[in-house]
């Protein structure tokens, strides 16, 4: 198994290299596919070069993949209940990723958005895990049921990074974010394509029940959005190249501001990012039509 598996990864690693190396990284977004996500997950687990293969040359050409039914509606929502327990138990705080670094949670506002530490503006609570600590919500057994594949299409093995300590350069961070009503956004940016060869996020909340306007959207050729949420329910995710334009368009900008987490946009993502102690820190930027 172990060499089935390193030949799938020395595969995908040289699709990758010849796709990179064939034309440049694109910008702006070209159409969305969708797919069910056991149908993904199935091509990966099974090695099926060719169909993982056709799914590259998609995120490579600008699509947005749609992937239906990876989290269950239970699956959601303790997850965000996890978080909104967390918020009665500990108090916001703030950590570089250093080692031995904790979990914590903050609000970032609009004082807080243009501080220096952020490369793009954002308006959201945000919730941050690393593997280190003791997972006291045992959130990374479900996030690891995607995060997983994710890092083989990657070109990794499928736990990549999962020992490591902010010394040794990445690691792994779980992302989870509310975007509160009348205020939740991010700024227009892009994101390097270093270590994770797409973005990827999962909606833990739907729009229409949970929120009523605003959400992800991409850039498309005539400076049009291309808005993803509206594909989407409880437990869909996407993927899509990193360099491709994206933001966060306010959600549900005619409501009073609004910081309760019942209602809202809920996300979550997962990052192999370079730590606060890498030399030569990958980090997103912003973008301007």
């Amino acid at each position: 198994m172990k060499k089935v598996n390193n030949r799938r990864r020395d595969h995908i690693r040289s699709l990758w290299d010849k796709l990179e190396r064939q034309s440049n990284a694109p910008r702006l977004v070209t159409g969305l596919v969708k797919l069910e996500w056991q149908e993904f997950a199935s091509a990966i687990d099974h090695a099926d070069l060719t169909e993982i293969g056709t799914y590259l040359d998609l995120l490579h050409s600008g699509k947005v993949m749609v992937l239906h039914n990876a989290y269950s509606e239970e699956d959601c929502d303790r997850i965000v209940k996890s978080c909104i327990d967390w918020t009665t138990r500990e108090s916001e705080s703030f950590s570089p990723t250093v080692d031995g670094a904790p979990d914590f949670y903050q609000s970032v506002d609009i004082a807080q958005a243009s501080k220096s530490f952020y490369s793009f503006q954002r308006i959201q609570k945000q919730f941050y895990l690393y593997r280190w600590n003791n997972d006291p919500y045992e959130l990374f057994p479900v996030a690891d049921k995607t995060w997983s594949r994710f890092k083989i299409m990657s070109g990794w093995s499928a736990d990549e990074f999962c020992t490591n300590k902010p010394s040794d350069g990445v690691v792994d961070r779980l992302h989870i974010h509310h975007y509160p009503r009348g205020l939740g956004e991010q700024e227009l940016h892009a994101d390097p394509p270093a270590r994770q060869k797409f973005i990827q996020g999962f909606n833990l909340t739907t729009l229409g029940k949970d929120y009523y306007s605003g959400g992800l959207y991409f850039i498309q050729g005539n400076s049009a959005r291309l808005y993803v949420d509206e594909h989407l329910t409880k437990g869909d995710g996407y993927i899509a190249y990193p360099t491709v334009i994206h933001g966060v368009e306010k959600i549900d900008c005619q409501s009073a501001p609004d910081w309760g987490m019942s209602r809202g946009r809920w996300f979550m993502g997962f990052y192999s990012m370079d730590s606060d102690l890498s030399k030569n820190k990958n980090r997103g930027w912003p973008e301007k039509l």
